[in-house]
C-alpha cells in the first residue's frame, strides 16, 4: 500500500510518517515539495498514485488567521479541495485532520460527532468549510477532530510554557477554556486504525480527560520540575485576536466503541513527552539548543 501524508514535517505528520514508514510505502509531502493550494498540487499527487491519503497539512495560526484570511483559506480550503480532487479521481480513502475549533464552546458537556459545528474564529471556519467539501464530494473519508496538540516537531503550548519558565518569574494563563491536550505520538497510533476500516465518517480522537489551559500549564511546570508562578485569568484579559470556545472537550465514545481502543490520559501523555524532550535535548545538544528530529519519509516514484 502506498500512503501519502501531507504536512509530513509537522508534529503529527512526523510521528505518523515514522510509524507507518516501518510497514508501508510512505510518501511524505510538505511545503518544500509542493504547495498543496497551488496549481501543480493535483498533478504532483496524481503522479504518486497513492492508495490512501492522510491530509494533515494546514494553516494553524489561530490568531494570525483573523487577518491573514486569504492564506488561511487557500491552505485549509483550496488545498483540501486539491486533495479531494485526487481522491475522487482514483477512489482513494482520505483521512482529514480537523479541529475542536469547529464548535462554539457553548455546550457544557463534551461535543459528539452529532453536534452541529458553529465556529467562532476564522481558522475554525476554514476547517468546517473543508469538512463540508469532503462530505459533499467523497464517500470514502474519515474526518478526525482532535485538540490542543503537542509533539516533538514544532511549536506547541508545552514548549511555550517551558521557554517562558526560563525567562520569567510569573505568567498569566486562561482558566476558563477547557479542552483535551493530545500528544501527537498517541494520535498517530489512533490514525493507523483507519487504514483497515470501512466505517467512514466523522470521529473525535483526543487523549483521555480534560483541563483548562491554566491546569495544563500547572501540570507542565510540575512534571518538568520547573519554577514559575502561573496566574489564572479570564479570557477577556488576554485580548487575543481570535475568539476561542470556552468548552471544546470532545467525546471520543464512537472511536472507542468502533476500534476498542482508548487514548491514554493526557497527564500520562505529557509525562512521556517531557521525558522524550529531555532525552533529545541531552543526546543531541549537550550544549543547550534544542534541535528537532523528524523521521518523515520522502519517496517519489
Amino acid at each position: 500500500m502506498k500512503i501519502v501524508i501531507t504536512g509530513s514535517e509537522g508534529m503529527l505528520g512526523c510521528d505518523l510518517s515514522h510509524r507507518l514508514g516501518q510497514e508501508y510505502d510512505v510518501v511524505g509531502i510538505d511545503i518544500e515539495d509542493v504547495d498543496i493550494a497551488g496549481k501543480h498540487a493535483r498533478s504532483f499527487i496524481y503522479s504518486i498514485k497513492p492508495d490512501f491519503i492522510f491530509h494533515l497539512a494546514a494553516y494553524t495560526q489561530v490568531d494570525k488567521a483573523e487577518t491573514d484570511t486569504e492564506l488561511a483559506y487557500q491552505v485549509n480550503v483550496k488545498g483540501t479541495e486539491n486533495i479531494v480532487s485526487v481522491c475522487e479521481e482514483f477512489n482513494i480513502p482520505l483521512v482529514f485532520m480537523s479541529t475542536d475549533y469547529v464548535f462554539d464552546g457553548t455546550k457544557e458537556v463534551p461535543y459528539s460527532e452529532k453536534d452541529s459545528p458553529n465556529p467562532i474564529n476564522f481558522y475554525g471556519k476554514t476547517k468546517w468549510t473543508a469538512e463540508k467539501l469532503i462530505k459533499d464530494r467523497l464517500s470514502k473519508f474519515f474526518i478526525v477532530r482532535s485538540s490542543w496538540l503537542f509533539g516533538k516537531n514544532g511549536k506547541n503550548f508545552v514548549r511555550t510554557i517551558l521557554s517562558l519558565s526560563e525567562k520569567k518569574e510569573r505568567i498569566k494563563v486562561v482558566n476558563d477554556q477547557r479542552g483535551s491536550p493530545t500528544y501527537t505520538q498517541d494520535l498517530a497510533v489512533s490514525l493507523t486504525y483507519f487504514l483497515d476500516c470501512s466505517e467512514y465518517g466523522i470521529y473525535h480522537v483526543t487523549n483521555t480527560g480534560n483541563c483548562s489551559w491554566y491546569e495544563f500549564a500547572k501540570a507542565i511546570i510540575f512534571f518538568s520540575k520547573s519554577c514559575i508562578d502561573i496566574i489564572p485569568v479570564k479570557t477577556e484579559m488576554m485580548q487575543r485576536q481570535a475568539r476561542r470556545p470556552k468548552n471544546s472537550v470532545l467525546d471520543n465514545s464512537l472511536f472507542i466503541q468502533r476500534f476498542n481502543f482508548r487514548m491514554p490520559e493526557w497527564e500520562d501523555a505529557l509525562k512521556r513527552y517531557l521525558a522524550e524532550e529531555r532525552e533529545l535535548h541531552s543526546e543531541d545538544n549537550p550544549g543547550g539548543k534544542h534541535k528537532d528530529k523528524c523521521c518523515s519519509v520522502k519517496i517519489y516514484k
